[in-house]
């Protein structure tokens, strides 16, 4: 969800009920791989799949909770913990999955908590955060990376796209959003990076851990 506003619904939510083939599904392909019909690729790309999807959908629900809560600075300047499981899913999981758990998360903690009208600009938002600490960390979480992630994530999406939202949302003329928020991002910038590093530590242990797990 993203950090700037609270969104309103646009889609209608339905209840899913559990099919009961599914465990007897799950029975058989269990079945099938202890016999051993079942090696090498094709079960380990149905265990990378199935992996990957618990994983974002951990993130995803992290993401809604964490959105509800900040820690206010000033009166004008609250620090949000929305973003830090959306960078955590682009850096783990790669500039596919991220921007999918950033979209995802925005709609689902409108669907929780509707807290403002909706603007799709803000769900695209989340989704480039996603894509952008997809780019520069999957392969390497280095300091340098980390603070060059952040610092283009707080240049493109919070200082331009969102106080372009902004603007477009409550009729108010863009160069005015943009003076309006400038300190706060400089204030922020450096905080954000700071739990970015310390999220991002946990996410590479995590990595290292399922690396040397294969190779053994």
């Amino acid at each position: 969800m993203s950090d700037e506003r609270g969104v309103v619904a646009r889609t209608k939510s339905k209840a899913y009920g559990f099919d009961h083939r599914i465990p007897l599904l799950l029975l058989r392909i269990s079945s099938f791989v202890a016999k051993g019909n079942c090696k090498g690729g094709f079960y380990m790309s149905i265990f990378n799949k199935t992996k990957t999807l618990t994983l974002a959908a951990l993130f995803v629900a992290i993401a809604v909770v964490l959105s509800f809560f900040k820690v206010p600075l000033t009166p004008l300047i609250e620090l949000r913990f929305g973003a830090l499981p959306i960078a955590a899913a682009g850096a783990l999981l790669g500039p596919v999955v991220g921007p999918v758990v950033g979209a995802v998360s925005d709609i689902l903690g409108y669907m929780v908590r509707p807290t403002g009208p909706f603007f799709p600009g803000f769900t695209l938002s989340a989704a480039l955060s996603g894509l952008l600490y997809g780019l520069m960390l999957h392969r390497e979480t280095t300091l340098k990376r980390v603070v060059a992630a952040q610092a283009i994530k707080t240049v493109i999406v919070n200082f331009l796209l969102n106080s372009l939202w902004l603007s477009m949302l409550y009729g108010n003329a863009f160069t005015a959003v943009i003076a309006a928020r400038t300190v706060k991002e400089l204030v922020m910038f450096p905080i954000n990076t700071m739990l970015l590093v310390l999220v991002l530590r946990a996410v590479t242990a995590v990595r290292l851990t399922g690396g040397e797990q294969r190779a053994r």
